[in-house]
């Protein structure tokens, strides 16, 4: 099994290229981030919560951080990035504002740019899988004012497949702090030029 912070991005050596510009999405207290950092890449990274960039800074302050919300729009030019990575926060959104911010993806990244993801996996119960309400299909009101969405391998090639194609796909199963191990799903795709 895999840790929590930074290791799945092991798995994609090859795609964290030194002098690349990255974007992080929903840094969380900046692990990936300082993965991507470490591997040579120029890195911005954001998130919802101030408190969790404060961390961020902590842990990775060569990087340039923002309080931003995605589904607000992202902050940036258009192909300003190389990379995108998003761990465990691309899974909050109902169908049609996850196809908005694919699109916005689509939108600050470079042609031929990759998203590496790694979403909550349906069955999941751990991260409250078949909890709550479910307002669409796998996607639910864990508690009030919480949504979750959970992913099989060709719900997530779907909701990818309007502006990126999927060049590796695959279950992981993280480790989260002792708790219950959590599982995932892990994608990497290329923006296609539409």
């Amino acid at each position: 099994m895999n840790l929590f912070f930074g290791a799945w991005l092991d798995n994609f050596p090859d795609a964290l290229t030194p002098g690349q510009s990255a974007l992080d999405i929903g840094c969380g207290h900046g692990h990936d981030t300082r993965t991507l950092l470490a591997a040579g890449l120029r890195v911005t990274a954001f998130d919802l919560e101030r408190a969790n960039i404060d961390e961020a800074i902590r842990n990775a302050a060569e990087a340039s951080f923002a309080v931003a919300d995605l589904r607000s729009g992202l902050p940036f030019r258009e192909r300003s990035f190389d990379i995108v990575t998003a761990s465990l926060s691309l899974h909050y959104f109902d169908r049609a504002t996850t196809a908005r911010i694919l699109e916005d993806i689509h939108r600050v990244t470079r042609p031929g740019a990759t998203l590496l993801a790694r979403v909550n996996v349906v069955g999941d119960t751990a991260s409250l899988w078949g909890t709550g309400t479910e307002h669409e299909p796998d996607f639910f009101e864990t508690q009030p004012g919480v949504f979750k969405r959970f992913y099989t391998e060709t719900s997530l090639r779907a909701a990818l497949a309007t502006c990126f194609d999927v060049a590796q796909l695959f279950p992981m199963t993280t480790v989260v702090h002792g708790r219950r191990p959590k599982q995932t799903i892990v994608v990497r795709a290329i923006r296609r030029e539409n």
